[in-house]
């Protein structure tokens, strides 16, 4: 049987389904930092939006067992910020380093 997609998957649906189509626009990795922002100055609650491109993202792709937070086990592949984007959603910008694979190749 199909489950219905809750309002906090559709959320995270709904993140995937707007920015895919702008990715090879805006840069070949997307811009999910712009998607992000755009979401919060609407009117989106940061920690809800931060949960939408991370965790709930996860869900709604069913591979919430492998990706989608910082836990023993789980691939990692995250940025270091220079700031905390729960306060401004605007240090989304302000990357510090990046790692792939849990592997620093910025």
């Amino acid at each position: 049987m199909t489950r219905l997609p809750t309002s906090r998957s559709c959320s995270s649906l709904t993140l995937l389904l707007l920015l895919a189509p702008m990715r090879d626009m805006l840069n070949p990795f997307g811009d999910l930092p712009l998607g992000i922002k755009l979401m919060v100055e609407n009117g989106m609650d940061i920690q809800e939006t931060l949960a939408s491109a991370t965790v709930n993202a996860a869900r709604a792709l069913d591979i919430k067992d492998s990706v989608g937070t910082l836990t023993p086990g789980k691939k990692a592949d995250f940025v270091v910020l220079r700031s905390n984007p729960l306060e401004d959603i605007s240090a989304l910008g302000e990357v510090e380093a990046v790692f792939l694979a849990g592997k620093r190749i910025i």
